[in-house]
């Protein structure tokens, strides 16, 4: 059986290809069954002998954009030619306006295989400070660029070498001198208007991050804040011992019992009495206790001598009331409250 058989370009080649074929079964068969059967003539004719169009052909490719991972080459000497020879690729050029109609050559792929595991920096972030030493940082991780240019991570012993740093220093350089202000205080007065008041210098920060005073003068740029200023807290009572003026009768026998300065009161023997003096617009340490002109230490227990029953309690209270603490004393002024 003869089928053709024809070149590409022009001018081509067609020659008879001989097979064994069973007619009876439709199909070929091996050249054996054919041994006795008269061999076919083979012949050889030209074929598509009208000149091929013109086309794009690359004399010359870039280098390979990677080494390895899938890269590109792109096509950097593209001529206009028109093959007239096939046998001998004879080709002759032709102006690029000829096939300007045709699609350029694209890029080829090139360095199809993996790439050894390599460390991978992202970019510096902004420097923490303008001046005086900070700090910039990056990440850093260790990948593979795969033959079809996929990246994947790999574990950090994967790469050679030691990484690269993730955190480095910057802009190590002194700064201008400027004011550095502190804290306020607190308000000077407990109530009423005050001022409060705050440290402010003069100082530098150097390219090592050290901190220095300087003179006032040296910082020109800016006035110096304000170092003090005027507060206000609620507003002042006049100093007063909140005495209570009601008459106290124990009935029963308790362990201790709770009175107000300026109470009056009858009571048990052997019972402790604890007295307070409340106050409005003075704080606690500015109240002392006095027995006669003696002053008397906050908490101290004081015992009073039994004569018998409750009358003899009676005057015992009273006297301790009238002479122990009914005479509250403060920074401001001098008050004395009679208990009858």
């Amino acid at each position: 059986m003869q089928q053709p058989f024809m070149t590409r370009r022009n001018p081509g080649i067609q020659e008879t290809v001989l097979e064994c074929y069973d007619f009876i079964e439709d199909t070929v068969v091996r050249d054996t069954y054919c041994v006795n059967s008269d061999p076919f003539p083979k012949s050889r004719s030209m074929c598509n002998e009208q000149p091929c169009p013109v086309e794009w052909k690359v004399l010359l490719y870039s280098e390979c954009t990677h080494t390895c991972g899938s890269g590109r080459q792109y096509p950097i000497k593209v001529l206009c030619i028109q093959v007239f020879d096939a046998s001998t690729d004879g080709m002759s050029n032709h102006p690029d306006s000829e096939c300007e109609d045709l699609p350029r050559p694209e890029s080829v792929s090139c360095a199809n295989f993996d790439c050894d595991p390599h460390w991978v920096m992202n970019v510096w972030s902004p420097c923490t400070e303008v001046c005086g030493s900070g700090t910039k940082s990056r990440m850093v991780s260790c990948k593979q660029t795969l033959g079809n240019g996929e990246e994947v991570d790999r574990e950090s012993r994967k790469c050679s070498g030691y990484p690269p740093l993730e955190i480095d220093s910057c802009n190590e350089i002194d700064c201008p001198p400027s004011w550095l202000t502190g804290l306020f205080s607190e308000c000077s007065v407990t109530c009423g208007h005050g001022q409060r008041f705050r440290p402010v210098k003069c100082t530098q920060i150097l390219g090592n991050g050290e901190t220095i005073i300087l003179d006032s003068s040296e910082c020109t740029g800016e006035s110096a804040p304000q170092a003090v200023e005027s507060c206000s807290l609620d507003v002042c009572f006049a100093p007063a011992i909140l005495s209570n003026s009601s008459i106290f009768e124990q009935q029963e026998t308790v362990g201790r019992i709770y009175l107000t300065v300026g109470q009056r009161a009858t009571m048990f023997t052997k019972t402790t009495l604890i007295v307070s003096c409340p106050t409005q617009g003075m704080e606690k340490p500015h109240v002392q206790w006095l027995k006669g002109s003696a002053v008397i230490p906050q908490n101290r227990t004081m015992r009073v001598r039994e004569i018998s029953g409750v009358l003899s309690s009676l005057l015992n209270y009273q006297w301790m009331i009238q002479g122990l603490y009914l005479s509250g004393w403060t920074s401001f002024r001098k008050f004395l409250f009679d208990s009858w």
